[in-house]
């Protein structure tokens, strides 16, 4: 307590009225994307624990195809940039929603894949792209309906 106390005072000793009030918003929206990525990440680890298909390149892929759709939806539902609308895109969008999709784990996959079959890397890659950028649309087209 006394040490928030400490770095709020250390923080805004220097600081217009503005300047606190952007200081105050880029702290409530890092606290969003970290509390947001942290639930993002445990859902995917969920994913990747169940039975028989776990970890497996179906699992990755439908992960980056529900995090595109989700993404595109929340974007257009928050389109707005009210103070509320920006913490909740970064709660849902860079927080949850890009600790859950792993495009990186995908490419791993993809150099994974083609060490075993060139065809079906690029097979696994051009499906995963082509199905998340359906769905990304579709997302955005749900997301922009009130």
């Amino acid at each position: 307590m006394i040490l928030t106390k400490s770095l709020k005072m250390l923080i805004f000793r220097k600081c217009t009225d503005m300047n606190k009030i952007a200081l105050t918003n880029i702290l409530i929206n890092s606290g969003a994307v970290f509390f947001g990525g942290a639930l993002g990440g445990l859902i995917r680890f969920s994913f990747t624990q169940i039975p028989v298909i776990g970890a497996s390149t179906i699992v990755i892929m439908v992960i980056n195809i529900l995090g595109s759709f989700s993404l595109a939806f929340f974007a257009e539902k928050y389109s707005s940039v009210s103070t509320k609308a920006v913490v909740i895109k970064s709660f849902i969008g860079t927080g949850i929603i890009g600790g859950f999709t792993t495009f990186s784990t995908m490419i791993l996959q993809t150099a994974n894949l083609a060490k075993k079959s060139f065809v079906l890397s690029l097979l696994y890659l051009f499906t995963s792209l082509v199905l998340s950028l359906l769905l990304v649309r579709a997302g955005g087209k749900m997301g922009s309906t009130k």
